[in-house]
């Protein structure tokens, strides 16, 4: 989790996501990828963060639905869409409707790049990260990464606070996979609360 790299991923992540919803004090999961990028809308250029979510599962977990400022979200089946950070947005001069151009790397080593259509824009609350953030279809995000059936992070949500270290130790009981990181977001962005 401190050298974060295309490609450490969850394989499988279906069924470690099913193995984390069985533990007690689990309210839900949700399953993401992320890359860097190179992204365009016209003459403006800039670099973004993509992250690729499952738009069902990341709208119980975090509401993301309730995020979007302007627009839409996802379509229900993956048809190359893009919502952006309402920063993002105004630095690329972005409209809905706008096409994207998107280049990074593929996890094969190719140079992944393809056009989407930007259909919403997002305020997450976090100014400085709605500046980079470009969300994709979790399914748009692996094909263009070249990672089928992988994912680089399984976020949980529990049912309460004041259980969480208990419920990440028991996230880690049940997967019982050394290769797998259980951490609380109180351990993963130490220096937030510090």
């Amino acid at each position: 989790l401190d050298r974060p790299s295309l490609y450490r991923t969850v394989d499988d992540y279906d069924s470690v996501g099913n193995k984390v919803a069985q533990v007690r004090g689990v309210a839900s999961w949700t399953s993401r990828v992320y890359s860097s990028a190179l992204a365009s809308v016209g003459e403006k250029s800039a670099g973004v963060r993509i992250i690729g979510i499952d738009p069902d599962k990341e709208n119980i977990a975090t509401r993301f639905n309730k995020k979007i400022v302007k627009g839409t979200a996802f379509s229900p089946s993956p048809i190359h869409e893009a919502i952006l950070g309402e920063g993002l947005a105004d630095i690329l001069e972005a409209q809905l409707g706008d096409e994207i151009v998107l280049v990074s790397q593929g996890a094969d080593g190719s140079i992944a790049n393809d056009l989407y259509k930007i259909v919403g824009m997002i305020s997450s609350g976090d100014r400085t990260a709605d500046q980079s953030s470009l969300y994709l279809h979790l399914t748009d995000a692996q094909e263009l990464l070249v990672l089928e059936g992988r994912v680089h992070e399984i976020a949980v949500i529990g049912k309460e606070l004041k259980t969480i270290d208990a419920v990440a130790a028991d996230i880690r009981t049940a997967l019982d996979n050394p290769d797998l990181e259980v951490e609380t977001w109180k351990q993963f962005a130490a220096a937030f609360y510090r």
